[in-house]
């Protein structure tokens, strides 16, 4: 059930969401740089995170640092706001004020850094991905394709507005989303165009990627799975709001949410839907799956556990009251535990036990 206070909270959020997403909705218009949040990802046992202030590394376990860069604060490298990007024996995170950093996994210690040439003092969306020895780095309306190892620039490519989600990546071809409504498919070692096509709305998150279909959300209240191989639309799902995260794939279900709070399950080959339910919140990120839970974050601070089979609640708390009103990034659930990044508060990480909402661990652990 949705409390009172939650609803409140809930109308003020699609609010925001609203007036931020006017803007995008029109074509010809720009759309202002998206909010920055902690973002993070989950690599051998340990929980990368990158934040405003630095990146983390943090045992999955235990919840103790392994290792943090810079090792101080440095006003040059603050603004991380993309997920790391893990890509054999190399991290790369990035910046908004145009840099792209690639660290060693076992130490964080730099092994090259790449500063993007064009308007240095401007902050710009940033997002990355990493793939066959190259990471994507998209700075504003510029893919660059760098080679993992010393951050030589492969090819770039040149959108027609933001890119605010990274390339969906395979060995042969990488996919591209814009905020210009547009899904461009690349050579991934050359960059050159393969196809390109337009959407009813922006495409403001990755795609998902699998076998021979893109999955891909839009700003235009609808999911759409598109052939790899053409960017024909194999079949389109519409939704009650608008769509802005990577859908969660498996081998016959997809799992995501909308800003209006809905989280669907449907059919991987037909797109019927089998199920959907009402969070308290705007969804933004991925579902995360373990097991026979489907867990969801909301913008206005609520944790959700489903039923992936039905859809019906298993769970639902609201991790903070105090100090992690904004939950935007995508859940981890693995080990146990569901680990969820917050916006805003003296916690930047929590592990909770999966099977009840339980804090196991919180990152940074509170001072004496």
């Amino acid at each position: 059930m949705i409390t009172t206070r939650a609803k409140h909270r809930f109308s003020k959020v699609r609010l925001r969401v609203i007036a931020l997403l006017a803007t995008v909705l029109l074509a010809g218009c720009s759309p202002a740089t998206p909010t920055v949040w902690p973002a993070a990802t989950l690599h051998d046992g340990k929980i990368l995170i990158a934040s405003s202030q630095a990146v983390f590394a943090i045992d999955a376990t235990s919840g103790a640092q392994v290792w943090r860069f810079p090792l101080e604060s440095n006003s040059d490298l603050q603004a991380f706001e993309t997920a790391p990007a893990v890509n054999a024996n190399r991290i790369t995170v990035a910046s908004g004020k145009k840099l792209v950093v690639a660290l060693d996994p076992a130490t964080g210690v730099e092994a090259w850094r790449y500063t993007d040439p064009n308007q240095l003092t401007k902050i710009a969306s940033v997002s990355l991905s990493a793939a066959d020895g190259r990471s994507y780095a998209a700075i504003g309306n510029t893919l660059r394709a760098l080679d993992n190892q010393n951050g030589t620039v492969l090819w770039q490519f040149t959108g027609g507005d933001e890119f605010w989600g990274a390339p969906a990546t395979s060995n042969a071809t990488i996919y591209v989303p814009n905020m210009d409504h547009k899904l461009s498919a690349l050579d991934a070692e050359t960059g050159a165009p393969r196809w390109e096509r337009s959407f009813p709305g922006a495409l403001a998150a990755t795609p998902a990627l699998a076998d021979a279909a893109l999955y891909v959300g839009t700003l235009s209240r609808s999911l759409y799975a598109v052939n790899t191989s053409n960017g024909e639309d194999i079949w389109v799902h519409e939704t009650q709001g608008f769509v802005w995260g990577t859908p969660l794939v498996t081998a016959d279900r997809i799992y995501f949410g909308d800003l209006d709070g809905v989280v669907y399950c449907v059919n991987r080959s037909s797109g019927s839907e089998i199920w959907r339910a009402t969070s308290s919140g705007s969804v933004r990120g991925t579902p995360a799956l373990d097991g026979d839970k489907l867990f969801v974050v909301t913008d206005n601070g609520f944790v959700h556990a489903f039923n992936a089979g039905s859809g019906t609640p298993a769970w639902q708390l609201e991790l903070d009251p105090k100090n992690a009103e904004r939950l935007l990034d995508s859940p981890i659930a693995a080990n146990g535990l569901l680990y969820i990044s917050a916006y805003n508060g003296e916690h930047l990480l929590y592990a909770l036990l999966q099977d009840s909402g339980t804090t196991s661990w919180f990152f940074p652990p509170l001072t004496e």
